[in-house]
């Protein structure tokens, strides 16, 4: 399997496992010491989505260990995974 840049999934559509729309992909971050995947960065297509933290710009936060595939949406459990 070939690698997949942040750059290419920028502007994906975002939906839960229960097939609710949540938003467009901005970005992601990496925690700086680890390396490691830490969030998606999305923004939301509503104030009313309660299922994930927020950062001061109303963006939400979406732990990456919710994210489960990657089709025509960035597929994420709600709870986190």
């Amino acid at each position: 399997m070939s690698p997949i840049f942040a750059s290419e999934l920028a502007g994906d559509p975002v939906m839960t496992t229960e097939g609710v729309e949540i938003g467009t992909l901005e970005n992601v971050t990496v925690d700086p010491e680890t390396g490691t995947l830490d969030a998606f960065i999305v923004v939301p297509n509503s104030g009313r989505i309660d299922a994930f933290d927020r950062n001061e710009e109303g963006q939400l936060l979406v732990p990456a260990t919710s994210v489960k595939a990657r089709s025509d949406y960035l597929l994420v459990e709600p709870d986190g995974g």
